[in-house]
């Protein structure tokens, strides 16, 4: 099976990325973090798969009224979330580079959208 986070950077290469494509990227890698400190470490030094999900982020923010999308920024919320429990380093890092997109999630308009990243 090919690595969530090398996927990923794959499919951000793409003109336009298959959105399912990038949620099971997004779903793998939140499973990873689950409970798993040093897959946390790994992921938050991995500048790469940061700037892959800044960009998947992004990209979703800009697509109106898609429900796929709206999945896809939910499950990229949880990683986050994920990747930050019990991880002070990581909270730093997902705070500083994500802040201004967890709040324009949290903006949305999808209620499970928001109360994810409130929580993150």
């Amino acid at each position: 099976m090919e690595d969530p986070s090398e996927m990923l950077h794959r499919l951000m290469l793409e003109d336009k990325p298959a959105v399912d494509r990038v949620t099971e990227c997004f779903r793998s890698l939140r499973n990873t973090c689950a409970g798993n400190s040093s897959a946390q470490e790994e992921l938050g030094q991995q500048a790469e798969v940061l700037q892959d999900a800044d960009s998947a982020i992004s990209m979703g923010l800009s697509t109106t009224d898609s429900e796929e999308w709206n999945l896809c920024l939910r499950i990229s919320a949880q990683f986050l979330g994920n990747l930050t429990v019990n991880n002070t380093r990581n909270q730093e890092i997902v705070w500083v580079r994500f802040c201004l997109q967890l709040k324009k999630m949290a903006q949305h308009g999808d209620t499970k959208l928001t109360n994810t990243c409130l929580m993150v």
